[in-house]
């Protein structure tokens, strides 16, 4: 009589060694018979489609609720397939938020992105920094003028390596705003000389008109980064960042806001008497620190948001380089596993000690013989 080939074991792998899972679903296989089907997702194993291995942010496929010609339901299938019952091909479907990913893992992990972030994070330092250092009073309007022009370079340049095409989604209308949004950023070193070419400047149609460009010109920067901080929020929430997306949707509504409020403030700050205390210096340091609070808490929340972003993108290169090498390590571990297994240790054996010695009566053991005398 035949023996079952489930008491034999034929037709299934070693359980020690087997290592298999679904490749549409990734539903572990051990133990089960070679080319059976998952009991996950119902997918035979011969038919498993090889795939690449996704983040956990990355679009996934799934497929129709339920077949376009005979109405049966398509869960747990492969994305893109034939139907069961009827045979009718049908195509993988996708949420509209993550019809396109508008941060790819590509350009994420890209050295190009994650250096333009870079950039702008060394902006924003240098901003902060001179903003804080102008309560010494040994810099000059020269070297303030200077550095923030140094930043606003690092900005801009580090805006048009981080603000790729993919967040156009594929409208026109979107990479119009995208690219105007950078553009408008090349404006700040033009807006930083020509205010510091106004101060101490006489009245006149010059003058007039040199401040009335440079008004206009610091309205478009304004409105740039209000752009800006639009695209920020959206590749943020792509990027399942929703703080990070709440912060730059905070800064897009109350940077023009607080830009408002403080131009109409600021403006008659130096002639009037009783409510803000003019100095030799300038402005009162305690009044200073009141209206130009809200402009630190902006470049705080800037700097904490890119460094959350770069964050994620070093994260993402890492758990990327893991799963390119992990099945070198797992053949590495298999290696070494196997040359422990089965393998009996080496050394010096301890024989027990003779009949008679002082050992034997110390110690109790009783020597086993191979031939043991006759009664």
């Amino acid at each position: 009589m035949a023996i079952h080939e489930r008491f034999t074991g034929a037709g299934s792998p070693d359980p020690l060694s087997d290592e298999r899972s679904c490749e549409a679903c990734g539903y572990e296989l051990k133990g089960l018979k070679a080319g059976a089907n998952c009991p996950e997702c119902g997918t035979p194993e011969s038919q498993a489609v090889e795939r690449e291995p996704e983040l956990p942010w990355s679009p996934r496929e799934q497929p129709p609720a339920k077949c376009a010609d005979c109405g049966h339901s398509l869960r747990g299938l492969l994305p893109s397939g034939t139907c069961p019952e009827c045979g009718e091909t049908y195509r993988p479907r996708r949420p509209y938020r993550n019809q396109e990913p508008l941060l790819p893992d590509v350009i994420l992990e890209s050295l190009q992105w994650r250096f333009g972030i870079g950039l702008m994070i060394s902006g924003v330092i240098l901003a902060l920094l001179m903003q804080i250092s102008s309560f010494g009073g040994s810099l000059t309007a020269q070297t303030n003028v200077i550095v923030m022009i140094l930043a606003s370079l690092a900005w801009a340049s580090g805006l048009y390596l981080s603000l790729p095409a993919s967040l156009d989604g594929g409208q026109l209308h979107m990479k119009v705003i995208r690219l105007l949004s950078i553009v408008s950023q090349g404006l700040w070193p033009i807006i930083f000389i020509g205010s510091w070419s106004l101060q101490g400047s006489s009245t006149g149609w010059s003058v007039a008109i040199l401040k009335l460009i440079t008004t206009i010109w610091f309205v478009l920067a304004v409105i740039g980064i209000v752009g800006i901080m639009c695209f920020l929020s959206m590749a943020s929430k792509d990027l399942y960042m929703r703080r990070c997306s709440s912060r730059f949707q905070l800064l897009a509504v109350g940077l023009p806001l607080y830009v408002i409020v403080a131009s109409l403030i600021l403006s008659p700050a130096y002639i009037m008497s009783g409510l803000f205390i003019q100095s030799e210096s300038g402005m009162n340091p305690v009044i200073k620190v009141i209206l130009v609070g809200p402009w630190w808490i902006t470049l705080l929340l800037l700097l904490l948001s890119f460094l959350q972003l770069l964050n994620k993108a070093n994260w993402s290169v890492r758990i990327r380089g893991n799963m390119d090498t992990r099945s070198e390590r797992v053949a590495a571990k298999r290696e070494a596993m196997g040359a422990q297994v089965g393998q009996a240790k080496s050394g010096p054996k301890v024989e027990p000690p003779p009949a008679g010695s002082p050992h034997w009566d110390e110690s109790g053991d009783i020597p086993l013989s191979d031939t043991d005398p006759a009664d």
